[in-house]
This record gives C-alpha cells, structure tokens and sequence, in this order.
C-alpha cells in the first residue's frame, strides 16, 4: 500500500488469550484500550485492532464506576463492534500501516510484527508487564513510567507521523 494512503492508520494489538499456560489471568484494561483508540481516533487517524487469536480478545472489566471514557465506549456501537471482531495477526501487513501500538500482556506470536514494523522504522509502542510504557522509533526510546501515560504516548506517536509526512 503507498505510503499516503497509510500515513494515518494504526494497528492496535491487543492480549488474545484469556491465561498464559501458567495459568496466570491476562488481558488488558479497557480503559487503557480506551485512551489509545479514542485518542488516536480523535487526531483522525483510522484504528484497526488485531489481536493473535482474532475475535474478541479477553480484557479486565473494572469494577468501580464506570468513567466517562468508558460510557463513550459503551455508547460507540462502532468501537463495541470493533473490538469483538478483531483481525488476526497473521491477517496484518506492516506495510499497510504508519504505527503499532501494543496492550496487555503480548504473546510471542507478536514478537514478529513488532520486529517488521521497527525495521521499516515506523513508530511502535509497548507496555510491559510492569506497566511501564515503551514508544520507539528509528532507534529512538522513549520511556513513560506506567500506562498512565497512554496519552502522552498517543500524542508521541501522532507528532512522529506529522514530522514524518511534512515535507
């Protein structure tokens, strides 16, 4: 795909499977999905969300109140839609997007992706099991402590494709 026709598209990963063969419970919380979809949407870029196994991926449900970036969400049939059919890896082209973004606990099946997206240099984000937020591109880390900085991450990753496809 030209590089124009992908300069606002990105490709949100999220965990698949429900445990780890350890048994351990992991997934990722749908506020942080949230804030990466909706902030890269709200810049007008177009989110297309992935996952290893395809389908609905398994997300922690927060138990408190909602808050209103949930209610948004809840209220998005589109987003709602979005999420419970997600795409495949082995469905996905780096070439057909301009940054990776990954949620949750990643398998190895990701592993792959990630190491085609850096290597064509485009932007890729990562959260660690720790919570620490890693952006990257052409050689370039950046760190945020935890996910709280999702947003910062979003904002990162938009300024990097406007500095990119600027003349």
């Amino acid at each position: 795909m030209p590089q124009d026709v992908c300069a606002m598209r990105i490709l949100i990963v999220l965990t698949s499977p429900e445990k780890l063969p350890t048994g351990e419970r992991i997934g990722f919380q749908l506020e942080d999905f949230a804030l990466a979809y909706y902030g890269f949407g709200d810049l007008g870029m177009e989110v297309v969300i992935a996952s290893s196994q395809g389908g609905e991926p398994f997300y922690l449900r927060n138990t408190s109140p909602p808050v209103p970036l949930i209610e948004r969400f809840q209220a998005d049939q589109a987003a709602r839609i979005s999420l419970s059919d997600t795409l495949r890896l082995d469905q996905i082209h780096a070439d057909d997007f301009a940054a990776l973004f990954c949620l949750g606990e990643q398998d190895d099946s990701a592993g792959d992706l990630v190491g085609h997206f850096r290597k064509l240099g485009k932007p890729v984000a990562l959260t660690s099991p720790d919570g620490t937020l890693y952006v990257e591109r052409d050689d370039v880390l950046v760190t945020g402590q935890n996910t709280a900085s999702i947003p910062a991450a979003v904002q990162l990753i938009g300024r990097m494709l406007m500095s990119k496809s600027l003349p």
